[in-house]
């Protein structure tokens, strides 16, 4: 304890209230003094003028005439001021005309004074020296010069320091009295304060009150802040203790339940693991049987004893772990599954790991089993799955090879895919043909609304109809297409699918063929028509032949 605090609070309000007491007045007087010395400097320089001035109008005609012998009678038939020790008259020209000294002041006399500014006043070493221009019909006649030593003054200033130190010196002892009856009122109250805590503290009774007075708005805030605190202590220790009473019972509930529960419960601590509470169901699931206080641990248990770290981290981490499928070891070192969940709770005043757990040995073994079963299925499925993509490549390969070109167009009217005779066909790549509307491939732009009116008649399918496409290179092909209708579960129709083949030459040829036809029924008419006139020929010339006959 440092020297400050020991001292009690009514010394401390005293010492505090005569120093600073102390200081005020100090500083008073010293203000006082300093005034109270310019006020005197101020009235010796006016008195010393004046006395300048009544000098100066006695001696005016001898520094007028420079008689020396008149200045000196005038000077000496005059009664100076006790406190001027020095008077001495300067002509015009700076010579001095006459020095007069009082007894005692052995000064040396000034030299002579220029009458630029030369009115002026100074003081040092406690004396007032003053110099006059004694002017006559405004232009100068010699200088007065005064030096005063001030005598008055100084017993003023004494005088002075005298009174300040009395006054301080009263006014200490009647603070020191004040300050007695003072501190009473203010310290008593913060005094019987400091009692009352001690003691409180002391005996643990919160239910202590002030009965202390308060003389100040302050020191009663004081007393009636205390006395709130000190009851909101007393009632929070009282809820505390209702608290902790209930928290007991609660702590036997909780062990009554959790004995009694068919779920196995343990409550271990975070550090060690050291089992601090544990039910029936726990030991008979572990195989633990329980002689006398024999302790046991909770991390003799794991089938892996690092998991118990990652357990820890992941509690960390997450706050509490739900279904935490864990293998863990009986004591006949069996191996088997359980479900663990975890919290943190408090047990008994310290942290503790709350965990419960179900033994679910067998939905494993059925889950190994599913397991194995699901390797099984997956290995057939990638099997079917090679078996199916094989497939699909030897059908895409068919496709590919066939003369005829296979396709497939979506409802929307763009074809889907088309198989590598494409090319041959219409001169487009597989790849470029995807996603071209079936109007670019139409020659006159149009939708094939008569295909789409014979799958209507022929209930989705069509065998070998003729059409006309438009080729890449822009000219007309002649295509003979067969065609079904694709529907989903729902009957909803999902596109068109089918083969087309070139038979350009074939409509060539037949065209080649009618056309063929058509001369040779043309040549056959005009051989029947050559018989027929030369029939009609030879029948005229029979006719001819009769005639002459007959005329002969």
């Amino acid at each position: 304890m440092n020297r400050e605090s020991s001292i009690s609070i009514k010394n401390q309000l005293q010492l505090y209230f005569v120093l600073a007491l102390g200081f005020i007045v100090l500083l008073m007087g010293g203000v006082w003094i300093s005034y109270d010395q310019v006020l005197h400097e101020r009235e010796a320089e006016r008195v010393l003028t004046v006395e300048s001035e009544i000098i100066g109008a006695a001696v005016k005609p001898a520094l007028m005439f420079n008689d020396r012998q008149l200045a000196g009678e005038m000077l000496q038939s005059m009664q100076f001021d006790k406190d001027i020790s020095v008077v001495t008259l300067f002509t015009a020209d700076g010579k001095t005309l006459y020095n007069y000294r009082a007894k005692g002041d052995h000064a040396d006399s000034t030299g002579p004074v220029t009458f630029q500014n030369s009115n002026s006043s100074a003081y040092g070493g406690g004396k007032l020296s003053l110099y006059r221009v004694v002017m006559h019909k405004g232009r100068p006649v010699g200088v007065i010069y005064l030096k005063s030593v001030l005598n008055h003054m100084q017993e003023n200033r004494f005088a002075g320091i005298m009174t300040v130190v009395l006054t301080m010196l009263g006014c200490l002892v009647v603070g020191l009295v004040l300050a007695s009856r003072l501190q009473h009122k203010i310290a008593e109250p913060i005094s019987g304060l400091a009692k009352l805590m001690r003691q409180m503290s002391i005996d643990g009774d919160y239910s202590l009150r002030t009965t202390s007075p308060a003389f100040n708005r302050e020191t009663k805030e004081l007393l009636v802040g205390f006395d709130q605190m000190a009851a909101e202590i007393e009632h929070s220790f009282a809820e505390a203790e209702e608290h902790h009473n209930h928290l007991h019972q609660s702590e036997e509930r909780f062990r009554t339940i959790v004995e009694l529960a068919p779920v196995p419960v343990i409550i271990t601590r975070p550090s060690d693991g050291h089992l601090l509470f544990y039910n029936q169901a726990a030991l008979n699931l572990f195989g633990v049987v329980v002689e006398g206080n024999d302790p046991f641990n909770a991390s003799d248990f794991y089938q892996h004893p690092e998991q118990r770290q990652r357990l820890m981290q992941t509690l960390e981490t997450e706050g509490e772990i739900h279904g935490y499928e864990l293998e863990v070891v009986g004591v006949n070192g069996k191996p088997f599954w359980i479900s663990l969940s975890m919290n943190v709770m408090r047990f008994e005043g310290e942290p503790a790991l709350f965990s419960a757990f179900v033994d679910i040995t067998e939905q494993k073994n059925v889950e190994q089993v599913l397991e194995k079963n699901n390797q099984l299925l997956e290995q057939r499925v990638v099997k079917r799955t090679a078996a199916l993509q094989e497939a699909r490549d030897e059908l895409q390969s068919t496709l590919d090879n066939m003369i005829d070109t296979y396709y497939r167009v979506r409802a929307d009217g763009s074809v889907e895919r088309a198989s590598a005779s494409v090319f041959s066909l219409l001169g487009y790549q597989p790849s470029e043909i995807a996603g071209i509307s079936l109007q670019a491939l139409s020659v006159d732009g149009q939708p094939f609304s008569q295909l789409a009116d014979a799958l209507r008649q022929h209930d989705g399918a069509v065998i070998n109809e003729k059409i006309q496409l438009k080729h890449k290179a822009g000219h007309a092909i002649w295509a003979s297409i067969s065609a079904r209708v694709m529907k989903d579960e729902q009957g909803k129709v999902t596109g068109v699918e089918g083969v087309l083949r070139d038979i350009s030459q074939l409509v060539q040829a037949d065209l080649q063929k009618q056309e063929m036809e058509n001369k040779m029924t043309h040549v056959q008419r005009l051989e029947s028509l050559g018989i027929l006139a030369g029939g009609i020929a030879h029948d005229f010339k029979q006719f001819g032949y009769i005639r002459e006959i007959a005329c002969r």
